[in-house]
């Protein structure tokens, strides 16, 4: 017989969220309203479907003649203007938006164009405030040695022997196992809007230029609910690590809580000279100062950055360049040429070619800032301003759902 504890999960936006699917909506896809601020998705197929075959090739020919670095700098109304069409017959959704240029916009994860959250997002960032608070010091130096040593080792596989030493080296017998969130609750349509973000760059003390990335996200303050099953039974299994560690929820709650606030007064330290983004992250302490027994807050999705979705904060600032080097992690490929940055794939401008390393002649190297690292955030734009980190939820528990 099945013996599971059960748990009603109330999800509360406490910043803006965005959990992608993949896809994107081109420029091809929508239509901008400035007077209404709002984004109206439209079907394209159907567009095609209903135009004339000379309306086809004049929107091919359109879409060829002004698509360029992956973006189309067309209008897609103008082609409804053209051929005497109502753009409006074509809408599948309309999303609130104050503006999204010409650029494209970023799908929140959804079914049957439903936005949801699914549960694997809530279980990725428990996991990682768990390896966080269970790690010992004695293995994490054992094992960054290791790393750092071992050529055989790949970048992908170099947290491998860190989880291993929490959730045993048998996944069949990984305690997480026990933990069973469900998707959540589906959201309304008025959940979600297109919103400006960009990436801050924490090196440059005065920021003139940001490059936006339009997401679709749940606005803050919007709550969904979904399920926690704790299985009883796997907890028995004596080879289970750290099983009476975890077994509470209370425990989880705790773990999940220091991990979160080593994360917030990380960033709030870093982001002090934004002013309208500092207040943000101090409404974040305070909320973390306020907080229920039965209450977490953790951070979900885009935007989390390299530290929420590790255990890094954890090295000390020495062991942790280290690894960077070791793995070329968030590094600056410079020309030893020209002193000038190239591309990832080793493209520099100023030679015109691509540059090589051999035994003799080392034709670029590699730097890394240790000041800010990683030194981009991605964060809300409002009114020319970044305004609010992503990502960040409230969690409360309540037994017996």
């Amino acid at each position: 017989m099945l013996d599971y504890k059960k748990f009603k999960i109330k999800i509360n936006a406490l910043t803006p969220i965005h959990i992608g699917n993949g896809d994107v909506y081109s420029q091809l896809d929508y239509v901008f309203d400035k007077t209404n601020k709002k984004v109206f998705v439209i079907d394209f197929n159907r567009i095609i479907a209903n135009s004339s075959p000379s309306a086809i090739n004049d929107l091919t020919s359109e879409i060829k003649k002004n698509f360029g670095n992956n973006r189309w700098r067309g209008d897609v109304a103008e082609f409804f203007r053209r051929y005497k069409l109502d753009w409006e017959d074509f809408v599948i959704k309309e999303i609130p938006c104050e503006n999204v240029g010409n650029n494209e916009i970023h799908q929140f994860v959804n079914s049957t164009g439903r936005c949801y959250i699914p549960g694997s997002s809530i279980k990725g960032a428990i996991r990682t405030a768990l390896i966080y608070n269970l790690l010992s010091k004695e293995s994490i130096s054992k094992n960054i040695q290791e790393i750092i040593h071992d050529d055989r080792i790949k970048a992908k596989y170099a947290s491998d022997s860190f989880s291993k030493e929490v959730f045993g080296n048998n996944p069949y017998y990984d305690v997480l196992r026990t933990l069973i969130f469900s998707d959540s609750s589906f959201g309304n349509i008025d959940d979600i809007l297109v919103k400006e973000t960009v990436l801050l760059n924490l090196s440059k003390t005065k920021q003139k230029r940001f490059i936006p990335l339009f997401l679709e996200i749940i606005k803050s303050n919007i709550c969904y609910e979904q399920t926690l099953k704790l299985d009883s039974q796997l907890y028995k299994i004596p080879i289970l690590k750290f099983n009476k560690e975890i077994s509470k929820i209370d425990n989880i709650i705790g773990y999940s809580n220091n991990f979160s606030r080593s994360l917030i007064n990380k960033e709030s330290e870093e982001i002090k000279s934004y002013e309208i983004l500092h207040k943000s992250y101090t409404k974040l302490l305070n909320n973390l100062r306020n907080l229920n027994e039965n209450e977490c807050i953790i951070r979900i999705g885009k935007g989390g950055g390299f530290f929420s979705k590790t255990f890094s904060s954890l090295l000390e600032a020495d062991k942790l360049l280290k690894i960077r080097k070791r793995f070329n992690i968030f590094s600056e490929i410079i020309c030893n040429k020209h002193n000038s940055k190239i591309m990832r794939n080793h493209y520099c401008p100023d030679c015109r070619r691509k540059l090589k390393n051999n035994k003799d002649n080392d034709e670029y190297h590699y730097e890394y800032d240790e000041v800010f690292f990683p030194r981009t955030r991605l964060v809300t734009f409002d009114n020319g301003k970044p305004s609010e980190p992503l990502g960040w939820v409230k969690l409360t528990f309540e037994e017996n759902a």
